[in-house]
């Protein structure tokens, strides 16, 4: 069940100066999630339309609930179909976009998807929870070529091997099954020499690296991209809000790719300041892109 817990959405005063939502645009949100961002942008849309999409159904479910509104159109899939949705529904080309990539608190903070290290539960990961492949049947399955390319380039860890060695190990005799098994694993094949901190960001890369493979989340991001100069028309703007180095970087590689048609509304990336840090620590790690297309 999901959290009563409010979800906070991380950088909503930056996403709305960027994306700029004006009365009559359709807003196509890649990454509905809980709702925060759709429920600051739909006053800006008195005339306007506003797409949703998420892979994950209990999220859709809530935003149902929650955003009972004749503009608004959610749909369950992953951000590799919102070109084919938006045609379904007669959608050539919309103004704005908004791409959160971020976990949402709700799904952090519910035990029995296993997305945190800091709560013990199955070690599930998937945001579609109909999806057949859990990040338990990945570790329990997946060769040892392939968890190392896991580690080592979705969550970033330095010579995972022993990491590997450990799961190969612990797999032939039972099958790991829960965020505790998990963690067990990471103590045992790492050396943190008493600092907590370098505990807990190992804990965060290896959990992370699970989670983007489990979901493909960086295919989807990259089918993404590839459409958006398709979905998005002249003149309109998409915002990513990234959370890992590895997203932002393909983002920012795409950018530079297309400088001819879109161009960047900021210089570098716009952090979280300290006050919505202290006010939610999850910010720390946000990173906002704007873009506009141009051609």
């Amino acid at each position: 069940m999901p959290s009563e817990k409010p979800h906070i959405p991380v950088l909503l005063t930056e996403t709305l100066l960027y994306l700029d939502p004006q009365p009559g645009d359709t807003v196509v949100d890649a990454t509905i999630g809980y709702g925060g961002h759709a429920a600051a942008i739909l006053p800006h849309l008195p005339a306007g339309r506003y797409v949703g999409f998420d892979m994950d159904p209990v999220a859709i479910a809530h935003c149902q609930k929650m955003l009972q509104d004749p503009r608004v159109t959610l749909i369950q899939g992953t951000t590799s179909e919102i070109a084919a949705e938006l045609y379904k529904l007669g959608i050539s080309q919309v103004q704005k976009i908004l791409v959160d990539l971020g976990m949402s608190s709700v799904q952090l903070d519910d035990p029995a998807r296993g997305f945190s290290f800091q709560r013990e539960g199955s070690l599930d990961m998937r945001m579609n929870t109909n999806d057949d492949q859990s990040a338990a049947d990945m570790l329990n399955t997946a060769p040892e070529e392939t968890l190392t390319e896991i580690f080592e380039i979705y969550g970033e860890i330095r010579r995972p091997q022993r990491l590997v060695e450990n799961i190969l190990s612990k797999r032939r005799i039972t099958p790991i099954r829960t965020t505790t098994d998990l963690v067990s694993l990471i103590k045992k094949s790492f050396y943190f020499r008493n600092q907590r901190r370098l505990y807990i960001r190992t804990c965060v890369q290896v959990f992370q690296a699970l989670r983007i493979a489990t979901n493909n989340e960086i295919t989807h991001l990259e089918a993404l991209l590839k459409d958006i100069e398709m979905v998005l028309a002249p003149g309109g703007r998409v915002v990513f809000l990234t959370f890992h180095s590895l997203e932002d970087r393909t983002i920012k590689h795409w950018l530079k790719a297309h400088k001819r048609t879109f161009k960047a509304l900021h210089s570098g990336v716009v952090k979280a300041s300290q006050a919505e840090i202290k006010q939610n620590s999850r910010a720390h790690s946000a990173r906002l892109r704007a873009m506009a297309r141009i051609a």
